[in-house]
């Protein structure tokens, strides 16, 4: 599941996973972030899963990210071993958005890039860059071919 939190400049985005179409997706303060903005379910192609996010309006930001195995996502008795949850710093700091910066979970990685920040009032990554440029998180490291549910 993608969370997003906007507690300033809310308003409709883009994303796509591993270059399909894009779908608009909305980031308000509704539910404090706690609400996913968007799921779906999705082959890992060479065990990646590659989420872009494109700006606009003012800003796009990703506050949590989520992802299962989609065969075991309906079988709570197993969801926590293979259940990979990225929840990305809740602090104030200026990134260059194009440095990598990663993250793991359970052995799997998350690797963003073309973030210009980190954010409070975003609870996280935030870009409010240039429209040119697509933030990315990347999920690695996953088995290759399997179907995820985000």
């Amino acid at each position: 599941s993608i969370y997003q939190y906007c507690s300033s400049v809310p308003g409709t985005n883009r994303i796509r996973v591993n270059g399909g179409p894009w779908f608009d997706t909305y980031c308000d303060t509704d539910c404090a972030g706690l609400k996913p903005r968007a799921t779906g379910i999705h082959p890992a192609r060479n065990g990646e899963l590659k989420f872009e996010f494109k700006k606009d309006v003012g800003h796009v930001s990703l506050h949590a990210l989520g992802i299962d195995r989609a065969d075991d996502f309906y079988c709570p008795s197993t969801r926590p071993v293979h259940y990979y949850n990225f929840v990305f710093p809740n602090t104030d700091q200026n990134l260059n958005y194009n440095t990598q910066y990663s993250y793991t979970s359970r052995g799997v990685y998350c690797y963003m890039k073309g973030w210009s920040h980190l954010r409070t009032y975003h609870r996280g990554y935030l870009m409010n860059g240039p429209t040119s440029v697509a933030s990315t998180a990347t999920i690695q490291t996953l088995k290759p071919n399997t179907r995820y549910h985000y």
